[in-house]
């Protein structure tokens, strides 16, 4: 199973993508933790967890774990242990569906692991299922 997340908070503080109020790298955190739970709740025998955030996939990968969001993780931890996982970080142009589900959960104040998507999303879906990558010119 591949997990992307993404964050999404209108403001500061304001509502953030994962849920609730949260500031700074809250709602990458609340992404990561929340996939890893859907990963467990269906029983997954790997996972990939991909972020835009490198500050949160080097707190990951140092497990040095923010006081918000240590309950979680110490809840995660025997699921992790039980299977082979990976976190990988990820421009933003390539957590385009991720920045969607975020940006959408930010704005109606509900979190959705299934909706319907526009097309362009559906299209990005399809490019990431092919494995077609998305690149940055600057």
């Amino acid at each position: 199973m591949k997990i992307n997340v993404d964050g999404s908070s209108l403001g500061n503080p304001g509502n953030a993508g994962a849920g609730g109020v949260l500031r700074d790298n809250a709602a990458e955190f609340e992404a990561v933790l929340e996939g890893i739970l859907l990963a467990r709740h269906h029983n997954a025998r790997g996972v990939w967890i991909e972020s835009d955030s490198a500050s949160v996939l080097s707190a990951v990968q140092r497990r040095e774990i923010p006081w918000f969001a240590l309950q979680k993780w110490r809840f995660s931890i025997p699921f992790l242990e039980s299977v082979q996982w990976k976190i990988t970080h990820c421009f933003h142009e390539a957590n385009v569906v991720a920045d969607f589900q975020a940006r959408k959960a930010s704005k109606s104040c509900i979190s959705e692991f299934s909706v319907e998507f526009p097309s362009h999303v559906v299209a990005e879906l399809a490019s990431d299922a092919l494995d077609r990558h998305r690149f940055r010119f600057g």
